[in-house]
């Protein structure tokens, strides 16, 4: 367990402007795909009955990763031109990058104009990119480097347009947090668990554009996200998010004795993972936690 302090001083999101429903997905996107023995409508609703999503958002044909990521940031600037010299560290969480070299990041400077002096690095581990960031931006903050933490992804220009399970679930979209060094008690963020699982690593990867699989011709019908063995990997999902708010709620009662939690924010997007989690826990941890908000990203 890890308590580590700073001041939460903004938020920011941007979404694309192209809203993609379950219909539109289906009907104008997978038309030429879809199982002669199955209707549109059961594919619309299976879709929202096994992700709880209705709508998810595109981006613009020439809109990358980047360009999400500094029109969510943009706003903080905009009215406080002072605060471009404050920041002292920009990462961002990607792995739907611009380019494969050099950073992300570095765009996001050059689009934001930042001071040269603004350490920039990217992070990506798949779905806890984001806190996988936001946890790395505590070594800039301990030498008082004020720090803008994004998570950008432009996911849907590497999705296959005949694969149902990836295009229902991944999108486009931007947002993040602006960070300061703060001693303040009420000032923190508690880090209470966390685990790797890179045994199932394959189940969800791009598997081509590498340097273990460098891209080609040949297999350039490969180059798109597959998502494998579904059913698993959703049910282990449930199972981690599971012990990670039993790990949270232990070391919260520890750290806070007499308090109560009153938010917590699961990063999935699947809201039956969320409801699954819910349902899963101990009766009595279900109990207290029973006017608690759960959120999901």
């Amino acid at each position: 367990m890890n308590l580590l302090k700073t001041h939460l001083s903004a938020s920011f999101c941007y979404l694309p402007r192209i809203r993609i429903t379950n219909r539109y997905l289906v009907e104008k996107i997978l038309h030429k795909n879809i199982d002669s023995l199955n209707s549109n409508e059961k594919i619309i609703q299976s879709i929202e009955k096994f992700t709880g999503i209705v709508e998810r958002r595109y981006s613009l044909e020439e809109e990358a990763a980047s360009d999400l990521a500094a029109r969510a940031i943009f706003p903080l600037i905009l009215h406080n031109a002072e605060l471009k010299n404050e920041i002292g560290a920009l990462l961002v969480a990607t792995t739907s990058g611009d380019f494969p070299s050099p950073a992300t990041s570095n765009w996001v400077h050059s689009s934001l104009q930042l001071p040269v002096n603004v350490q920039c690095l990217d992070v990506a581990s798949s779905c806890t990119s984001f806190l996988s960031a936001l946890r790395a931006s505590f070594g800039f903050l301990a030498s008082n480097a004020n720090t803008v933490v994004v998570a950008s992804e432009v996911k849907h220009k590497g999705l296959s347009k005949s694969d149902i399970r990836t295009l229902s679930l991944f999108a486009d979209g931007a947002g993040g947090v602006y960070l300061k060094n703060s001693p303040q008690p009420n000032s923190q963020f508690l880090f209470a668990h966390q685990e790797v699982h890179s045994e199932l690593a394959k189940n969800i990867c791009i598997p081509v554009g590498g340097s273990r699989n460098n891209f080609s011709l040949e297999n350039s019908h490969r180059i798109y996200l597959q998502l494998l063995e579904q059913k698993k990997m959703f049910l282990f999902t449930v199972k981690m998010l599971v012990n990670a708010v039993l790990n949270l709620y232990d070391s919260f009662s520890q750290t806070f004795p007499g308090k109560v939690l009153n938010l917590i924010f699961i990063h999935q997007a699947n809201k039956n993972i969320v409801e699954a989690v819910k349902s899963k826990l101990p009766e009595n941890i279900a109990s207290d936690l029973e006017r608690t908000q759960w959120l999901n990203s």
